[in-house]
C-alpha cells in the first residue's frame, strides 16, 4: 500500500508506531466490521440515509484502502458529527450525534482490539454491556452473549431476584454519567486493562472528541462520551466503572446488579445502605462523578418488588412464553388473550412509579408482535405527552399498520407546537413510509399534504429534520413535481448543510432521465460537498454497463426477502429500472423478479408502470 507523499511531514515516532496501526487497522479488519457492526448500525440510527450509505457500500474496498493509507501516513481527520435532540422529560432532552461514516469505522475497530481483553477483565459477571447489533453470523462466542436482549432479560431477571431475597437494596443512576466521563480518567483506565498502543489511544480519543457535540465554538472540555448508535461509547462507559464493580464486588458478596450507570445492590439495613451509597458517591467523585440524588432510593424487599413490577413482569415473561407455544386460533391462545386485555386494564390504573414505562412498553411491544389494537386508546394519548413511551408507540403503530386514527394520531404529534424530539420526527416519517397505503386513497393524498405542511418554512426553519421527513415521505407518496417542489422552496436551508444536502441528492432516482433532475444535481455539485456528490457517483456507477450489478441487483431485491421494501431500495430499483444504457431484457427480468417479491400496493403500481 502506498503512503501518503506528505507522511515524511510526520516525525520518525510514526514508522515505530506503524506496526500498531497495521494490528488494529486493516482492510480485512475494515471489511468484517463492515459487515457485522456498521452496516446494521447506520440502519438502526435514529436518522437513516436516504441513500442508505450504498456509496460507501459498493466502493468500500477502495475507501477502506484510502482510510488505512491516511491512518498509516498520520494524516486521518475525523469530522465534524450531525447532533440530534431526543426528549427525555418536559422538554428536556439529550443530545445525540450522528458521526461520519469514516469515524464509526475507525472507532469500531479500535473497539474489536479492546473488547475481548477488557471483558475478560470485567470484575464482576454481574455488570452488563450490549452489544450494538444482533449478530446472527457472528464467529466468536462472547458477541452472541452480548446480544443486548438477552443481556436486559438477563439484567432485570438477576435485579428481581437480589431484590426479592435481601431484606434491603438501594437503587440508583449516575448524574450526567455519559457527559461527566473525564478522558484522562478514561485512558489511565484503558490502559490498564489492555495493552492498547499508545497511538490507538491517540486516535481512539481524537475522534471521541472531535464528534462530540461541541456549539458555539467552545474550547475541548476533554470529557463527555458521545451518545451513538455503535459500541465504542458503550463498551468505554461500561469499563469506566470496573472499580464500581469491584466495590459493590466487595461490600455486596457480590449480590449487586448493574446496567451502565442503573445499579442495584443489597444492604441488610437502611443505615448500611447509607453507608454504602455515601462510599460509592465518594469514590465516584474522584473520577467527576456524582450519583443522581433524585433517583436514589432505599427500598425494602417489598418495596422493591412493587418499584420493579416484579409481579407483573413475570407475568409478561409466561405470556411471552406461552404465546410462541399456542397454535394461532386455538382457544387457550384465545383466552390468553383476554387474560393479557384485563392484566393491561389494570396496569394503567396504577400510579406510575418505579419501573412502569418499561412494563408499558412490554405490553405496547405485546400487543405489536401480535397486531393487537387493543393498547391503541392508551397509546394515542400518550404520543405527544410521554417521550420515554413515543418509540415503542410509533413501533407498534407501525406494527397495526394504516388507519385514519393513527395517521391523525401521528399528525397531531407532527404538527403540533412543542415537538422537540429530532429522532421521533423522523421515526415517525418511517413508519408513515413502510404503510402500505392504497395508491390515490384519501389516506394516500392526506400523507402527501402533510409533506408539504411539514416542508413550509414553519417547520423547516424551526428544525431541519421536518425537511427530512418531508423528503422522506415525497418519495414515496409524491410525484416528481412534488419532490422539486419541496427541493426548490427549501433551498435555503439544505444548500448550507452537506448532511441535509446528501439527503436531497438522494432523491435522484426519482428525476433519471429529466431536466429538473439534472438542474438539481448541477446545483449539488456546485456546492462541493463530498458526501453529496459521492450519491451521485453511485448512482452513475450502478449504470456504468448494459448488465445490472450482482450486488445492486441484490440489494434491489432486497435480497428476495418478503419483509418491509424500504424507501431507499425503491429509489434504486425505479434508477435501474430506467436506465435505458442497461440491457432491456436484464431491466425486464429485474422487473419482473422485483414484482414477485415487493408486496406494497403503491410501489407495485409504479413499478408497473415502468415501460421497458
Amino acid at each position: 500500500m502506498m503512503l501518503s507523499p506528505f507522511h515524511s511531514f510526520h516525525t520518525k515516532r510514526l514508522t515505530s508506531r506503524l506496526n500498531e496501526l497495521q494490528k488494529v487497522f486493516s482492510p480485512e479488519i475494515m471489511e468484517r466490521v463492515w459487515k457485522n457492526y456498521i452496516r446494521p448500525g447506520l440502519r438502526d440510527q435514529e436518522i437513516p440515509d436516504l441513500h442508505d450509505y450504498n456509496d460507501f457500500h459498493w466502493n468500500r474496498k477502495e475507501i477502506f484502502s484510502r482510510l488505512c493509507n491516511a491512518l498509516y501516513s498520520g494524516n486521518y481527520i475525523s469530522q465534524r458529527s450531525v447532533p440530534v435532540r431526543i426528549e427525555k422529560k418536559l422538554g428536556v432532552t439529550r443530545t445525540l450525534v450522528l458521526p461520519t461514516v469514516n469515524d464509526c469505522l475507525i472507532l469500531q475497530c479500535i473497539v474489536e482490539n479492546i473488547l475481548p481483553i477488557a471483558l475478560k477483565k470485567q470484575p464482576s459477571k454481574n455488570s452488563f454491556f450490549s452489544r450494538s447489533h444482533g449478530f446472527a453470523q457472528a464467529d466468536i462466542s462472547f458477541e452472541r452473549d452480548y446480544i443486548w436482549f438477552r443481556q436486559w432479560r438477563k439484567f432485570s431477571d438477576m435485579r428481581l431476584e437480589i431484590s426479592s431475597s435481601h431484606q434491603f437494596v438501594c437503587v440508583t443512576d449516575i448524574a450526567n454519567y455519559f457527559d461527566n466521563i473525564d478522558y484522562s480518567h478514561l485512558r489511565n483506565i484503558i490502559s490498564d486493562l489492555h495493552s492498547t498502543g499508545e497511538v490507538t489511544l491517540d486516535i481512539l480519543f481524537l475522534v471521541l472528541d472531535r464528534i462530540s457535540w461541541r456549539p458555539d465554538y467552545l474550547p475541548s472540555s476533554n470529557r463527555s462520551l458521545p451518545q451513538v448508535n455503535f459500541d465504542a461509547p458503550r463498551l468505554l462507559s461500561h469499563v469506566y466503572l470496573y472499580e464500581v464493580d469491584a466495590f459493590l464486588k466487595t461490600v455486596t458478596n457480590n449480590c449487586f446488579v448493574r446496567w451502565v450507570d442503573d445499579i442495584t445492590a443489597t444492604t441488610n439495613s437502611v443505615s448500611e445502605g447509607k453507608c454504602l451509597l455515601r462510599d460509592l458517591d465518594q469514590m465516584l467523585q474522584t473520577r467527576g462523578l456524582r450519583l443522581n440524588s433524585g433517583k436514589t432510593k432505599i427500598l425494602s424487599a417489598k418495596q422493591a418488588r412493587k418499584f420493579f413490577y416484579a409481579q407483573e413482569n413475570k407475568f409478561l415473561d409466561k405470556v411471552k412464553d406461552d404465546f410462541a407455544k399456542l397454535p394461532l386460533g386455538g382457544k387457550r391462545r384465545k383466552n390468553l388473550l383476554i387474560k393479557v386485555q384485563r392484566e393491561f386494564d389494570k396496569f394503567q390504573g396504577i400510579e406510575p412509579t418505579g419501573q412502569w414505562e418499561k412494563v408499558a412498553k412490554r405490553y405496547l411491544s405485546h400487543f405489536a408482535s401480535i397486531s393487537d389494537n387493543y393498547g391503541l386508546k392508551f397509546a394515542k394519548s400518550r404520543l405527544s405527552s410521554d417521550p420515554g413511551l413515543r418509540d415503542s408507540i410509533l413501533r407498534y403503530f407501525s406494527e397495526l399498520g394504516p388507519r385514519r386514527d393513527r395517521f391523525n394520531s401521528i399528525a397531531t404529534y407532527l404538527t403540533g407546537s412543542d415537538i422537540l424530539d429530532d429522532a421521533s420526527i423522523m421515526f415517525a416519517a418511517k413508519v408513515l413510509t413502510d404503510w402500505h397505503v392504497t395508491p390515490n386513497s384519501v389516506l394516500h393524498r392526506d400523507i402527501r399534504s402533510l409533506a408539504e405542511q411539514l416542508a413550509s418554512s414553519q417547520y423547516v426553519c424551526r428544525n431541519p429534520f421536518f425537511l427530512m421527513a418531508a423528503l422522506w415521505l415525497m418519495s414515496k407518496y409524491g410525484l416528481r413535481r412534488h419532490i422539486l417542489q419541496v427541493i426548490e422552496q427549501t433551498s435555503n436551508i439544505w444548500t448550507h448543510s452537506e448532511f441535509l444536502a446528501r439527503q436531497v441528492a438522494s432523491t435522484y432516482g426519482k428525476f433519471r432521465g429529466h431536466k429538473e433532475g439534472e438542474a438539481m444535481k448541477a446545483m449539488i455539485v456546485s456546492l462541493g460537498f463530498e458526501t453529496a456528490c459521492s450519491v451521485f457517483v453511485s448512482f452513475k456507477n450502478m449504470t456504468l454497463g448494459p448488465l445490472i450489478k450482482p450486488e445492486v441487483r441484490l440489494y434491489v431485491l432486497n435480497g428476495q426477502n418478503k419483509s418491509t421494501y424500504s424507501i431507499q431500495r425503491f429509489l434504486v430499483c425505479l434508477y435501474i429500472l430506467t436506465a435505458s444504457n442497461i440491457n432491456p431484457l436484464a431491466r425486464q427480468k429485474l422487473k419482473n423478479d422485483v414484482l414477485l417479491y415487493v408486496n406494497d400496493p403503491l410501489y407495485v403500481r409504479v413499478i408497473k408502470s415502468i415501460k421497458i
